[in-house]
């Protein structure tokens, strides 16, 4: 399913800012590296298809309730693409919901 509109998440410098950008629902399990600071948690890397994709900034974070789950996404950039990750700190999984795809 592509979401087709003006990305409100995207907080990027430079090209990302004004550009049109479809999301693409993904729904993948992933790995995540994370590193725990006084301003909380923050992804450094996560492996998708088989690779491992270095971010280089964190974007966008916020919280959402999947019932009475509560779930924390992450938007993050790896070069010139943007991802939107999900942690379940119930179940203790990463997923990876969302690609941004230029347009």
């Amino acid at each position: 399913m592509t979401d087709m509109r003006r990305s409100s998440r995207n907080r990027t410098a430079g090209s990302h800012r004004n550009h049109w950008a479809a999301w693409c629902g993904v729904d993948d399990p992933i790995e995540v590296g994370v590193v725990f600071g006084p301003r909380g948690m923050r992804p450094v890397w996560f492996s998708w298809q088989g690779r491992r994709r270095m971010i280089q900034q964190v974007t966008y974070t916020w919280k959402e309730l999947d019932g009475k789950l509560p779930l924390r996404y992450f938007t993050v950039t790896e070069g010139s693409s943007v991802y939107e990750l999900c942690f379940d700190p119930m179940a203790l999984r990463w997923r990876l919901t969302k690609v941004q795809v230029e347009g």
